[in-house]
């Protein structure tokens, strides 16, 4: 059986209404890992519709189950009047996937391009694209493509500590590897400048809680 649903079925999906808020339904589904603040969190979603994103990084040519976790996510927000942003990850695919086991995987080009093209056409058979919460497929390669290096570090570089990035756990057990220092520090740097642009071009807004 196909766990991909058709678009009649994604018309008609509905959430849980027996649940008093999309919070509690979350809770209760265990798809709310940690949160800064959950009574802010549980308010942001029970209020005025609001922009959110999720990023997939096109490091193989299909997205895989724990995908499915964040779309399932992603539309049940979307039912709640939400409207869902995602982000295929062109730019950072192309610097590859950190491991702390093992050399990065830097794909060619043209790999990724295919990948990004497949993962979009995966993800828009599981949201609805239409109406007021539409959903947006975003690339951010759109905004980094054309950003030289010297760009980069002088209107982006300078707001990052890197003392600060490297105490992360993220970053130090992962990057310290022969030929991968660099690309790990340019790599939450794109992911922040990924932020930026986003809040920049369509309004997302934060909330001091999170998913």
């Amino acid at each position: 059986m196909s766990l991909v649903p058709d678009r009649d079925a994604v018309e008609s999906q509905r959430n849980d209404s027996t649940f008093a808020t999309l919070h509690d339904e979350l809770v209760w589904r265990g798809l709310i890992h940690v949160s800064t603040d959950e009574k802010a969190l549980s308010a942001a979603l029970a209020g005025d519709p609001i922009a959110f994103y999720c990023g997939f990084d096109p490091t193989a040519p299909s997205l895989h189950l724990g995908n499915l976790v964040q779309l399932l996510v992603m539309r049940r927000l979307q039912l709640a009047g939400h409207r869902p942003l995602a982000l295929v990850g062109g730019s950072t695919g192309l610097i590859g996937d950190p491991k702390p086991t093992a050399e990065r995987v830097l794909n060619e080009p043209a790999t990724v391009e295919e990948w990004v093209s497949r993962l979009g056409r995966q993800i828009e058979r599981f949201l609805a694209f239409e109406g007021n919460n539409g959903a947006t497929l975003v690339n951010n390669l759109d905004w980094t493509k054309d950003l030289s290096a010297i760009d980069f570090l002088r209107d982006v570089g300078k707001y990052y500590r890197v003392g600060t990035m490297i105490k992360k756990d993220a970053v130090s057990a992962t990057q310290f590897r022969r030929g991968n220092f660099v690309h790990g520090v340019f790599l939450p740097n794109s992911a922040g400048y990924g932020l930026f642009a986003l809040v920049r071009t369509v309004r997302l807004r934060f909330t001091n809680g999170w998913l």
